[in-house]
């Protein structure tokens, strides 16, 4: 939600073809495209990693293979 406020904000500022847009028009691309980057890269491939991380570990342990770090409570 905060990043979709943030490049809304800055969407006046990407588009403006006004005097001294110049030296804003880049820095609000970049930081729309960044921002977008990292919104798609949080929903969709995080949680892709963890799942296939999770099925990695759960694999490894169904054949046996002790983890690197002790149990604490033992």
């Amino acid at each position: 939600m905060t990043t979709l406020v943030a490049m809304l904000g800055l969407l006046p500022a990407a588009l403006s073809n006004r005097l001294g847009a110049q030296t804003q028009k880049p820095l609000a691309v970049v930081v729309i495209g960044g921002a977008s980057a990292l919104a798609v890269l949080t929903r969709l491939v995080q949680p892709a990693m963890l799942v296939a991380v999770h099925r990695w570990q759960s694999r490894r342990n169904a054949v046996g293979v002790t983890p690197a770090v002790p149990d604490a409570t033992a």
